[in-house]
């Protein structure tokens, strides 16, 4: 035990009562403590830190308190304060992560707060963290919480974009694709698209398929737009999956293969895409790699319909209302013959034409009976099949060589002209007549052969 000075700092004898320096009473200390010396700078360098930090959890304390408004009382609260304190403190991927807890209504008062998990993505987007650009770029598109606008959407994708954020590009691909916040380019939506693509986003590689196969900005190349379409399925993206299964359905850029497109259908289908169901519903419906099963066919379409696809909403009440009748196929057509309407982009049992003038369109078809394939009747789905008015039915020819074609309105009797007219006979140049009457609102046969 040695004795140290507490006024100077001088070590003393172990026995000494007084310092030998000073002359004070001392008294008695650890060797290992060092006592405090006002001219030691280290320890008012300590002092000066201790009071920083000081400083700094008292302000880290009143932000947690001015956060507490915002932050249920869950069991980890404590975790969501933390990342709204690294919010304040200007940290942008944790303000984020505070617009995802007031988005999705977790860990927050009240519930969900759309408007406040702007402020917050906002916050990240101004913050450099792309995500949340993307994020509040989307919800500008779709209304979300604040007010519907293109332009600020198509802005903030564009800067996620430049951020790096592949998802963005793909949604800023969509704007230019549709006009939407900028000025309608295709051929900028193609570039964007592709290169959304080569970087991974597997919803870039879809719209790059739908590019390439309709043609838009670029040269039709099924190919191009099934390869695109097959790495988007790989990458998850099950309208990509739809894509390829119809490729592989229709023989488009590969080689057709119904079993390959049956289980591309299946897989999209069964994971909510409303489109697939309802293409698995028609190979069920008209017997394509399977057994034709309508019943199979009609839970598919109401599938379909279900999640919000007109089509698949049409098949479903035309299958359930007309369970002795199917649409026709390609094989029931001769090749040849089926070739040439498809290459002039025409259907030779189908026509889709808004009758009634309710900008719906309307669809009429030649259907051949599930009992005999010899009959044939002529049907036009009003309105989103709301309304099936049967016009025709019979078995004088094999419904294979029937056709039905868009004419010019007939002329009436009172000099007007009529709504939209059609020709329904075995070959393009006979068959009879049918016409919206606009005074009567129904269809009419004319008296005349065409």
């Amino acid at each position: 035990m040695s004795l140290t000075c507490q006024k100077c700092g001088t070590i003393n004898m172990d026995n000494a009562l007084f310092c030998k320096n000073c002359g004070s009473k001392i008294e008695t200390v650890n060797a290992t403590e060092t006592p405090n010396n006002p001219n030691d700078k280290t320890s008012q360098t300590n002092n000066t830190d201790s009071s920083k930090f000081s400083w700094i959890s008292l302000i880290l304390f009143v932000v947690l308190l001015l956060s507490i408004p915002y932050i249920a009382p869950f069991h980890n609260r404590p975790y969501a304060g933390y990342k709204v304190i690294r919010c304040e403190l200007g940290n942008a991927s944790y303000c984020n992560d505070v617009g995802d807890m007031f988005y999705k209504g977790i860990y927050v008062r009240g519930g969900k707060d759309r408007s406040k998990a702007a402020e917050y993505y906002l916050d990240a987007c101004d913050g450099g963290y792309a995500i949340g650009c993307n994020k509040l770029g989307n919800m500008y598109y779709n209304e979300d919480g604040v007010i519907k606008d293109y332009s600020k959407a198509s802005s903030l994708y564009q800067k996620a974009c430049d951020g790096g954020n592949q998802d963005a590009c793909s949604n800023l691909a969509n704007m230019y694709y549709n006009g939407k916040g900028v000025k309608q380019d295709k051929k900028q939506a193609a570039l964007l698209y592709e290169n959304a693509c080569e970087k991974g986003d597997a919803l870039g590689c879809n719209g790059a398929g739908n590019i390439y196969y309709n043609g838009d900005g670029v040269t039709k190349d099924y190919t191009k737009s099934f390869n695109f379409y097959k790495k988007a399925c790989e990458g998850g993206n099950q309208d990509g999956c739809n894509g390829v299964g119809f490729m592989y359905n229709h023989g488009y850029g590969v080689m057709q293969n119904y079993t390959e497109a049956l289980s591309l259908y299946t897989k999209s289908c069964d994971s909510g895409n409303s489109v697939g169901c309802n293409n698995l519903g028609v190979m069920y419906e008209i017997g394509q790699g399977v057994n034709i099963n309508f019943e199979k066919a009609k839970v598919l379409y109401k599938k379909s319909c279900d999640s919000g696809y007109d089509l698949g909403c049409i098949n479903y009440k035309a299958r359930t209302k007309l369970d002795d009748w199917r649409f026709p196929t390609d094989s029931d057509y001769q090749l040849s013959w089926l070739d040439f309407y498809n290459s002039q982009k025409l259907s030779p049992f189908h026509i889709q034409v808004d009758f009634d003038k309710n900008g719906i369109k309307d669809d009429a078809w030649i259907m051949i009976n599930t009992k005999n394939n010899t009959k044939y009747a002529l049907y036009v789905f009003m309105n989103n099949s709301d309304n099936i008015i049967k016009l025709d039915e019979g078995d004088s020819f094999p419904p294979q060589w029937f056709i039905i074609k868009l004419i010019d309105p007939v002329l009436l009797a009172t000099g007007e002209e009529s709504g939209p007219a059609f020709v329904f006979g075995p070959n393009e140049s006979e068959g009879t007549v049918y016409f919206w009457d606009k005074k009567d609102m129904q269809f009419k046969k004319s008296i005349s052969e065409y």
